[in-house]
């Protein structure tokens, strides 16, 4: 007669063993701590590029606009580093000047729209004087972003070099 013999090791475990839960549950709430930052960081980088969108287009439409004006200048005074009065053909004067808003006035009262104010560009303007017209250094706090010269048709035109 054949006797059957019963396990008489350590019961099978069918389950989780509760150190095993909270291994998991503290596996999760770091993947939640790291998401969370993750998206903070991601919505601060999307504010801050609609932010410098916003102003990169602003400067691109003031600087257009002084570019129009200079281009028409029959004469040009930088009085400061940062203004310049712009003097027209047809007797218009007009004046530019950059401090912590780029401000466009017109001294002409025939025209509609005396004053434009650009405000919070994030740059800083310089005029210089040119012989045909003028250079402006942007910079951004203490870095120089760049210098254009900005070119008279009228004082070209008239002999002057570049």
């Amino acid at each position: 007669m054949k006797h059957s013999r019963t396990n008489s090791g350590p019961p099978i475990a069918h389950g989780f063993v509760m150190v095993e839960m909270l291994v998991v549950i503290g596996m999760l709430a770091a993947v939640g701590l790291v998401a969370g930052q993750l998206f903070r960081v991601t919505m601060q980088v999307q504010r801050e590029s609609a932010w410098q969108q916003i102003h990169e287009s602003q400067l691109d439409q003031s600087l257009r606009q002084l570019r129009t004006d200079v281009w028409r200048a029959s004469s040009i005074e930088v009085r400061r580093s940062d203004a310049v009065r712009l003097n027209m053909s047809n007797g218009q004067e007009i004046d530019w000047e950059a401090g912590s808003s780029l401000v466009r006035k017109s001294l002409a009262l025939a025209e509609d729209q005396s004053e434009q104010r650009w405000n919070d560009l994030g740059v800083t303007l310089a005029f210089t004087p040119h012989a045909a017209g003028i250079v402006v250094e942007v910079s951004r706090g203490r870095e120089s972003e760049g210098r254009m010269i900005l070119i008279s048709q009228p004082m070209l035109l008239s002999g002057r070099s570049l």
